[in-house]
């Protein structure tokens, strides 16, 4: 969101980038909607009814440096994934050659890392598809007589959630319904299954413990197009209601969120997937190393966290630290609140880690929020309390005294949130790397790790 569509690439040297010339250029033409509309309209067929060229915008990129960049444009009603590959040859099917930039062009759904996903989205194949793989297909009671994909959620080369429409048959009574589901496509197919695995285990224990935690149910994994399939979850997203409410509200909505949260971690289930921070803190390390070598300021001080980080995470075991089931990207949209219940979704990345993580990954994204809004409004973000601070307190109040918490758990939830804003720092970088975002993000960071009570 932090991109801005229509205005000009910053010179190389507006915010200390020292990308190679050649990388740059590229970067430069690659990244602007004016310029890359001429490109596209010369492979694309999309025109407007009144005659005027379609529209272009960039709606996703991640730049790694020297490394690809991934970007998506749409164009009319057309989308189109480009990558620039500065290490090895991409794939060439469905692939339009730019030579003049560099740049390869897949029309939407040709998503050279999702082979997949033009199946998911053709309807023939995709009834077929799942006429193979869903057990109640299999158990002779039911039969799908036409299935039809709508992609809601995407982010190019990894995953996309989609909402498949199904009308069933019954074999016995040719009673015809229509069924609703939503699915995850993934680029890797050990990573569907490790998720599908994960939902049974938790799905069963939610069920066992007669807690008002609710989690999507698994109803299918489907291994030849790497897809599961879960059933639908009613509810408002947090993020949402955050942005609507009145205050008051907000600390009830957090709290619940929160609560549910304490609910999950005390299950008994233990999966395979290890989630050790100190493997995150290292990946991170070389992550900002590269960084530095195109925007040495913001990769320098990425690094100086990291260490900072390393050097603080000695720590842990005298702060309490624990293993527990973790969700893994706890922020305010995973959750869905209705009046009876609150439920938890999407466990790409759920595994065995401290619960302190998942607490502090909700407080930072709540700290992005804040300062995402007051750069949008070019007010300096304040360094001390912040309008997060009563969402923020509401949350952790409530899943201490839901969860409990152990003495130094409050420097373990400072230390993981440290780590979280220098993950999003990251990201904030290779969405934007002329973005203040990423600094404003490693200072953020810099400043809770420096009032961790030592």
């Amino acid at each position: 969101s932090h991109l801005q569509h229509h205005s000009p690439l910053p010179s190389n040297e507006s915010f200390g980038l020292t990308l190679p010339p050649e990388e740059y250029r590229q970067l430069t033409i690659a990244r602007s909607p004016a310029r890359m509309r001429a490109y596209l309209a010369a492979i694309g067929t999309t025109h407007r009814t009144d005659g005027a060229p379609p529209a272009c915008h960039l709606l996703y990129m991640k730049y790694s440096p020297s490394e690809q960049c991934t970007l998506l444009y749409q164009w009319g009603e057309q989308f189109w994934i480009g990558l620039l590959p500065w290490q090895k040859a991409p794939p060439t099917a469905h692939a339009y050659h730019l030579a003049s930039l560099g740049l390869w062009l897949y029309p939407f759904p040709h998503d050279p890392a999702l082979p997949a996903l033009a199946t998911v989205l053709d309807d023939s194949t995709l009834t077929e598809q799942l006429r193979a793989g869903l057990p109640f297909c299999q158990e002779d009671e039911q039969e799908v007589v036409r299935a039809h994909a709508t992609p809601l959620r995407y982010r190019p080369g990894k995953r996309c959630t989609i909402q498949i429409d199904l009308l069933l048959r019954s074999r016995r009574q040719h009673v015809p319904w229509r069924q609703r589901f939503y699915g995850k496509l993934y680029h890797d197919r050990d990573k569907a299954a490790a998720v599908y695995d994960e939902m049974h285990l938790l799905t069963n224990a939610v069920a066992a413990s007669g807690c008002t935690l609710t989690l999507a149910t698994a109803v299918a994994f489907v291994p030849a197009l790497n897809l599961v399939l879960q059933a639908p979850v009613t509810g408002q997203p947090l993020d949402l209601l955050l942005q609507a409410t009145a205050s008051d509200a907000d600390s009830r909505a957090v709290e619940r969120a929160a609560q549910a949260l304490a609910t999950l971690h005390r299950l008994p289930v233990t999966t395979v997937r290890l989630r050790p921070a100190v493997n995150d803190v290292a990946k991170l390390s070389r992550r900002a190393a590269k960084v530095a070598t195109v925007a040495p300021a913001i990769g320098e001080t990425m690094v100086a966290l990291a260490e900072q980080l390393t050097q603080l995470a000695v720590h842990l075991p005298a702060w309490g630290a624990t293993t527990s089931i973790g969700h893994g990207d706890c922020k305010p949209s995973q959750f869905l609140l209705s009046a009876e219940q609150v439920a938890l979704l999407d466990f790409d990345h759920c595994g065995m880690a401290d619960p302190a993580a998942d607490v502090a990954l909700f407080l930072a994204t709540l700290r992005q929020g804040r300062i995402q809004q007051q750069t949008r409004t070019h007010r300096q973000p304040a360094a001390g309390r912040g309008p997060d601070d009563a969402q923020r307190n509401a949350f952790y109040t409530a899943y201490t005294a839901t969860f409990g918490a152990c003495p130094g758990f409050a420097q373990r939830v400072a230390w993981y949130e440290g780590l979280a804003l220098l993950r999003k720092a990251w990201r904030s970088f290779a969405r934007s790397p002329w973005s203040p975002l990423p600094m404003l993000l490693i200072e953020e960071g810099r400043r809770g790790l420096a009032r961790i009570a030592m």
